[in-house]
């Protein structure tokens, strides 16, 4: 895997959703003093693994994390798929030694930056400007993980697998403002985030194709009824 430049970092780092509202100056100084690490992670290599202890914030500077939800039995359900920009551990904000609940895995070859916790512990190493900038930051990642779990828990509570499907389908569309759009999930990963068997899935939208309900091309679909 390439290994980013320090002014590639520095220009990724203030473009995240963490640090675009602050100057470039101060993503600069994390870069070059050293406050933060660039990290590097292969495609299927574990990032965070649930139980563990969150001691950094991490923006993904490039590639995507999986977020799964494990159970004793040695399954696992697919949650959420974080992209570029977005970052990791902001629970950990919230109180010492915390421990995460979620397993997080690079989808793709992936890059972060993390930062320690400490750093944004530590008041007096952080202005006013961007105190505030983390605080707004935390409150949109609590509200996006609330929306998040009611959308599952609305598609899980769906009944029928054709009725899950078309309800997961409806908050894409939302979400990209079109009947047309891509889903962040391959196959076998819409299959576990809907807790079915990825063959029973691929029957179904099968059937919905021959039925001329939607097109689907990997990750593409195109729904043709109304939401």
């Amino acid at each position: 895997m390439d290994r980013m430049g320090s002014e590639e970092v520095i220009v990724r780092l203030h473009n995240s959703r963490l640090m675009h509202m602050v100057s470039m100056d101060q993503a600069r100084e994390l870069v070059e003093d050293k406050i933060g690490k660039t990290a590097y992670y292969r495609r299927g290599e574990a990032v965070i693994r649930e139980g563990e202890n969150i001691s950094c914030l991490a923006v993904i500077l490039s590639g995507e994390v999986s977020v799964e939800r494990a159970f004793s039995d040695g399954s696992s359900t697919q949650l959420y798929v974080l992209h570029a920009k977005e970052i990791l551990g902001v629970e950990a904000l919230s109180q010492i030694h915390y421990k995460s609940y979620y397993y997080f895995c690079a989808q793709t070859d992936l890059v972060l930056y993390e930062i320690p916790v400490s750093y944004f512990r530590e008041l007096s190493t952080v202005n006013p400007e961007t105190q505030l900038m983390i605080l707004n930051h935390v409150m949109t990642v609590l509200s996006h993980d609330y929306s998040r779990q009611h959308e599952k828990l609305d598609v899980l509570s769906s009944g029928k697998l054709r009725t899950r499907i078309q309800t997961y389908l409806y908050y894409q569309a939302k979400k990209h403002h079109a009947l047309s759009f891509e889903i962040p999930f391959n196959r076998e990963q819409m299959a576990s985030y809907l807790c079915v068997n990825r063959s029973a899935l691929s029957r179904e939208l099968s059937r919905m194709q021959e039925e001329g309900l939607l097109e689907v091309d990997g990750k593409h679909f195109t729904l043709h009824y109304e939401i």
